[in-house]
């Protein structure tokens, strides 16, 4: 059930055997606190470009944006004021990405670098913090966070270098810092198909080739470990991924949704859509060899359709939103999701940190690809879930977008567009 205030904001949100999640807002409609499970808060203070949010367990986020309201700084500390992680941004004249710089608490360990850690205590500013000689105001609170990197003894440096085509398509991504060098280009055909990707790590070189047919569509990537060739259904599904001896098959229902995915003719993942086309079911290979069913309870009021819980009758894990997905909830314990500039998961602050990064495609990054030492905590095992923008990612390595499903490893959606271009609509072309 949906509860709205007379300004027309969600305040209260209530599913079934839940606590309900309260939503308050300040006079400009923006989100100043989030109340859930056990009487839990997230609450979101704004001061001039800059936003704080404190979550549970005394954890906070800092956020700066330029006047052009883009993110150039997001850094975020544990309980004790220790920096898990920051990113800084850099724009070119066209408002892209030119720069990334990323800092990262380096083999779960607190580094002595801290930085004040933001209370709810007012001050009488607006803004509040447990140091009563911190200032307050915006420029200090982004000098403080800025500041408090100049000794990176603790943690570990990236740093991503773009450029773009003049069609504004991502040219090269160069990596530097402590996990080695690497830089990837690629290279597209008039029709804005990706045709070559080129990684360079060190003297090694790799080369990866795409084709497509008349209707833009992967035919055939060939990279040095494999070649894999693809094929489509009348409607443009993709029905058939074969490589090497091994072919994956996908079934489509009346509505082009993707209900059943095969490996060499053993079934590994079904859904189940309802009647607006939304996923509420799936089932998927488990390490026992058994289809696992996990059901979703989904948020519609979103502009995107959310998952609030994914469930089966041994586990179930909900999801708070915010301002972004915020926190996970699952076997008892809170999770505080890091993300980046595209809300893409990074990681998670629950019991120690663990860390992922993503290729500009999708793909999960190997951080350590100069051969140091691992970097995530190897306590921890990998979980599916949100990834990559933000978006689900299943056990079969696809996205699923609503819509349709994205495959990270080819850069392509497995179906077509289901909204066709317009010629009387150029938004549509």
């Amino acid at each position: 059930n949906y509860t709205y205030d007379e300004r027309g904001n969600l305040s209260k949100l209530e599913a079934t055997g839940e606590p309900p999640t309260v939503y308050t807002y300040d006079s400009e409609d923006r989100i100043i606190s989030v109340t859930y499970g056990d009487n839990k808060t997230v609450s979101y203070e704004y001061v001039g470009n800059t936003t704080i949010t404190h979550l549970p367990d005394n954890k906070t986020v800092v956020e700066k944006y330029n006047d052009s309201g883009d993110l150039v700084d997001k850094t975020y500390t544990d309980d004790a004021g220790n920096i898990i992680y920051k990113i800084s941004l850099e724009y070119d004249s066209d408002d892209r990405i030119s720069k990334s710089h990323v800092v990262l608490s380096k083999d779960n360990k607190e580094p002595d670098t801290k930085i004040s850690t933001f209370t709810d205590k007012d001050n009488g500013t607006g803004l509040s913090n447990d140091n009563e000689s911190m200032p307050t105001d915006e420029t200090s609170i982004s000098g403080s966070v800025d500041n408090a990197i100049t000794d990176t003894t603790g943690f570990t440096n990236i740093e991503y270098q773009y450029s773009y085509t003049d069609k504004s398509q991502l040219k090269s991504e160069s990596i530097t810092g402590d996990r080695g060098i690497k830089d990837i280009s690629y290279t597209y055909d008039n029709a804005g198909n990706r045709i070559s990707e080129t990684i360079k790590t060190g003297d090694k070189e790799e080369v990866t080739t795409f084709t497509y047919d008349e209707s833009n569509r992967l035919i055939k990537k060939q990279s040095p470990k494999k070649t894999t060739t693809y094929s489509y259904d009348k409607n443009g599904n993709r029905i058939s991924a074969v490589s090497d001896g091994e072919k994956f098959s996908y079934t489509y229902d009346i509505n082009d949704n993707l209900i059943e995915i095969k490996k060499n003719d053993v079934t590994i993942f079904e859904a189940t859509y309802d009647a607006m086309g939304e996923r509420i079911l799936t089932k998927e290979l488990n390490a026992g060899g058994v289809l696992e069913s996990k059901y979703r309870l989904n948020d519609i009021s979103f502009e995107d359709t959310q998952v609030l819980s994914v469930y089966n009758d041994s586990s179930k894990t909900n999801f708070i939103y915010g301002n972004e997905r915020t926190v996970e909830e699952a076997n008892g314990e809170d999770n505080v999701l890091i993300t980046d500039d595209r809300e893409s998961i990074l990681g998670k602050i629950g019991e120690g940190y663990t860390f992922s990064m993503y290729t500009p495609f999708g793909n999960n990054e190997d951080i350590n690809f100069s051969g140091t030492e691992k970097f995530n905590d190897k306590t921890k095992t990998p979980t599916l879930g949100f990834g990559f923008d933000g978006e689900w990612q299943d056990s079969t390595g696809l996205y699923y977008l609503r819509a349709r499903y994205y495959d990270p490893s080819d850069g392509v959606f497995l179906s077509e567009d289901s909204v066709s271009g317009d010629i009387e609509s150029a938004t549509g072309l």
